[in-house]
């Protein structure tokens, strides 16, 4: 019990969402070449998309990219990434049976994330009756000081 409490151990769940973000991108690269490698210019356009989508999803695990934070707020929140996953389940979507069992699958874990954002991620606390803690806040020196934000947003 030395690590009881510790983020990194083995009752932290991160690995499964890094996983289940690795499979989407991977499924969706598969799919976007399947519709590049069809006849015709819709297909090409959405199967760009898809691999442009899936290297940013790849992006966001691999590292954390200083213009996403900016930008793209909503990659870094479940219900941010759940919708997305849903647009790019609707994407793929297609009659041949490899895109309608890719887009089952993006779809189901899109719904994962955005019930993962309406419900409590926290399966293991130190101590359940403790207050909960408060973002410090971290002034930006480019910034007016009264553009304060959390330290989450940095």
């Amino acid at each position: 019990m030395a690590n009881a409490g510790y983020v990194g151990n083995d009752t932290s769940l991160s690995w499964l969402f890094r996983l289940l973000n690795v499979v989407v991108a991977g499924l969706v690269a598969v799919a976007g070449v399947m519709f590049i490698i069809t006849n015709g210019f819709q297909p090409i356009v959405i199967g760009v998309l898809c691999l442009a989508v899936t290297v940013l999803i790849l992006a966001l695990e691999l590292s954390r990219p200083w213009f996403l934070w900016s930008k793209c707020e909503f990659l870094f929140m479940f219900l941010g990434r759940g919708i997305l996953y849903f647009f790019l389940a609707v994407l793929i979507l297609a009659p041949p049976l490899y895109h309608l069992i890719a887009a089952g699958i993006v779809g189901a874990i899109a719904i994962l994330f955005c019930l993962m954002h309406f419900t409590s991620f926290e399966f293991y606390s130190r101590n359940p009756m403790a207050p909960a803690p408060v973002h410090p806040v971290v002034a930006y020196p480019a910034m007016d000081s009264r553009y304060n934000l959390p330290a989450a947003y940095v």
